[in-house]
């Protein structure tokens, strides 16, 4: 379980850098390229959803971690990881606490199909070099909206088995410690019993 943990945050290290660092870097130099500075500041405000949809998935699963029951953790999962539809995911209150891949990704598509948008109505793709530039970055908003959301679903699995095999170990303690009171008990009992007027069933 531990590498998959580690394994999740690799792939969360490199978007960081892919998504992040690069773009940003990219921004500083395009000072006088507004295609680039347009690309950069999208993959920026990207990463900035997503860092707020991982801290917002930490205190949930904090949560999860400390709910006594399971209808605890069953209310919680429902309110937070319920399957909606998609203009539900997308509604400002209903899809406000939903933290399902489904509504993340359904999110994150519709604003890289803005910035895809945003892109195609550039004024200045008339240049061979401008259009090559437009294409390639729409591109790699798509292969990083993919990375995105498959690390995010990896990181939520992950968490949520590694919380259900820490329950699932936790109760299986419960159960030997029972079955040793339950032993000691039965050794009290007499293993012949005397004056008995037969050894068979009746």
């Amino acid at each position: 379980m531990r590498s998959k943990l580690i394994g999740a945050s690799l792939i969360s290290l490199a978007l960081i850098i892919t998504a992040v660092l690069i773009p940003r870097v990219n921004a500083q130099r395009a000072t006088n390229n507004s295609l680039a500075k347009m690309v950069a500041e999208y993959h920026v405000s990207m990463n900035t959803e997503v860092d707020q949809q991982l801290r917002k998935l930490k205190t949930i699963l904090d949560q999860l971690a400390q709910a006594q029951t399971a209808k605890e953790r069953t209310a919680i999962r429902t309110k937070h990881f319920g399957k909606l539809t998609d203009s539900d995911c997308r509604d400002a209150k209903l899809g406000k606490d939903n933290l399902s891949v489904y509504c993340f990704g359904l999110k994150l598509n519709d604003r890289k199909q803005d910035f895809a948008s945003l892109i195609a109505n550039y004024g200045d793709l008339g240049n061979a070099a401008n259009r090559e530039q437009a294409l390639a970055a729409i591109a790699q908003a798509e292969l990083v909206l993919g990375k995105t959301v498959n690390a995010y679903s990896q990181i939520l699995l992950s968490q949520i088995y590694h919380q259900e095999n820490l329950l699932a170990l936790d109760a299986a303690k419960d159960l030997a410690d029972h079955l040793e009171d339950m032993e000691a008990e039965v050794k009290l009992l007499p293993i012949k019993f005397t004056n008995v007027s037969t050894t068979k069933c009746q």
